[in-house]
C-alpha cells in the first residue's frame, strides 16, 4: 500500500504527519519513507538514517546537432516545446539545461542528426533505521524543471510488497501530481486559517480532477475556524480522520527535530486512531455530482464565511474583506497600472479595460 501525504501549503505539518505514521507503523512491520520534496527534503533530519549511501543522478539530454548529418530543416526547434534549439541556415545550437528529455526532437528529426550527453540533476540518498527503509533525493543548482524527474527517480525504488509512505511537496504543481496518482490512499494535511482552508480547496479539487477520493487531517485544529471547516469537509463529502491539537510542546521538540510521538501524552493514541482509518477506510469513488463540484470551485473565489454562493454574479459580490487581483501580460514588456477601479494598459492603441 502506498500512503501518500500532502498539502495545499507548506507549513501545515505535512512532515510531522508523514514522519510520526512512519515511526508509528514501524513498530509492526517493515516499511518504505519516500520523501518526494527533492527541492527541501527534511525527514531524514527527524527520522536520522544510519549508513547513508549516496549516488549522483543524471538524465540525458540534448547537446547538439551533427553537422554532418543536420539539414537545418529545423522541425526539431518547431516541436521543442522546451525552447532547448534553435537552427538557423547553416548552424543550430542546443540549450541542455532547457531540455527536458520528452524525446520529441529525436521523433521528429529524420537525419538522425541530434547528439545526446548526459546532464547532472541531483543526488539521491538511501538510509536505514530501525524498520524504515528512507529514500529522498536532493534537487542540483541550477536544474531547474528536474524536479519531477527527480521524484520519478524516487518512487521506483518502492517495492510493491511493502508499505509506502510518500511525503509529498507542497501545493498542487506537477511534482504533487506525479508523486500522488498512483497512491493508494491520499491524506490532505491542512489546519483551519483561512489559507489553509483556501488550499485545502484547491488539493482537493486536484484529487478529484485526478479520480481520487482523498483524506483530511487537521492540524492546529484550536485554531482558526474549525467548526467551518468540518461543516465544509461535511458537505463536501470528505472523511476527516483526525484532528491534532495547537501543542506547544509538539513546536518545540519538532524545532530540534525530534519527532514529538512519544514526547506528547495522548498523541501516541491519537495516531493510532488516525493510522488505523487510514488503513481501513475504504477506498471510494469520485461520487460528487456536478452542481457540487461547480460550487466547490465558486467557492475558491470567495470568502469563506459567505454561504451564499450560488448564482451570484461576480458583478454583483460585496467583498467585506480584501481581494487577490492578480495582473499579467500576454508577454513581457507591458505594464498594467490600477486606475481606479480598472485595469488600464499602456500599450498604444490598446485601451486596456479588462
Amino acid at each position: 500500500m502506498k500512503i501518500a501525504i500532502t498539502s495545499g501549503k507548506g507549513g501545515v505539518g505535512k512532515t510531522l504527519v508523514a514522519t510520526c505514521l512512519a515511526r508509528l507503523l514501524a513498530r509492526y512491520q517493515t516499511l518504505q519513507f519516500i520523501d518526494c520534496d527533492v527541492e527541501a527534503p527534511n525527514a531524514h533530519l527527524f527520522l536520522q538514517p544510519l549508513e547513508v549511501q549516496s549516488e549522483e543522478q543524471f538524465i540525458p539530454t540534448i547537446s547538439g546537432v551533427d553537422p554532418d548529418k543536420c539539414v537545418y530543416c529545423g522541425d526539431c526547434a518547431r516541436v521543442c516545446y522546451f525552447n532547448a534549439l534553435t537552427v538557423g541556415k547553416s548552424s543550430a545550437m542546443a540549450f541542455p539545461e532547457l531540455c527536458r528529455w520528452c524525446l520529441a526532437c529525436q521523433e521528429i528529426c529524420q537525419h538522425d542528426a541530434l547528439l545526446v550527453d548526459q546532464r547532472h540533476i541531483g543526488a539521491s540518498f538511501r538510509g536505514q533505521i530501525d524498520s524504515i527503509n528512507l529514500y529522498w533525493s536532493t534537487l542540483a543548482p541550477g536544474a531547474g524543471g528536474m524536479t519531477v524527474r527527480l521524484i520519478e527517480q524516487l518512487i521506483t525504488r518502492i517495492s510493491p510488497r511493502e508499505l509506502a509512505i510518500l511525503d509529498s511537496p507542497p501545493g498542487t504543481s506537477c511534482a504533487v501530481v506525479h508523486t500522488i496518482r498512483n497512491a493508494d490512499r491520499v491524506v490532505l494535511v491542512c489546519d483551519p486559517t483561512r489559507f489553509g482552508w483556501h488550499d485545502l480547496k484547491l488539493s482537493v479539487h486536484l484529487c478529484r480532477s485526478l479520480s481520487i477520493e482523498p483524506l483530511v487531517l487537521i492540524n492546529r485544529a484550536d485554531i482558526g475556524d474549525l467548526a467551518g471547516l468540518r461543516q465544509w469537509c461535511q458537505d463536501n463529502a470528505l472523511t476527516v480522520i483526525g484532528e491534532l491539537p495547537d501543542d506547544r510542546r509538539i513546536a518545540e521538540l519538532y524545532s530540534r527535530g525530534i519527532i514529538p510521538l512519544d514526547e506528547v501524552p495522548g498523541l501516541n493514541t491519537t495516531f493510532e486512531a488516525i493510522a488505523n482509518k487510514i488503513l481501513t477506510e475504504p477506498r471510494s469513488d469520485n461520487l460528487i455530482d456536478e452542481q457540487t463540484s461547480r460550487r466547490q470551485e465558486a467557492e475558491l473565489f470567495y470568502p469563506l464565511n459567505d454561504s451564499s454562493l450560488t448564482n451570484i454574479e461576480p458583478s454583483n459580490k460585496s467583498h467585506s474583506s480584501p481581494m487577490e487581483i492578480v495582473v499579467i501580460s500576454g508577454k513581457g514588456g507591458y505594464r498594467q497600472n490600477l486606475t481606479g477601479s480598472l485595469f488600464r494598459s499602456t500599450r498604444p492603441g490598446h485601451s486596456g479595460r479588462l
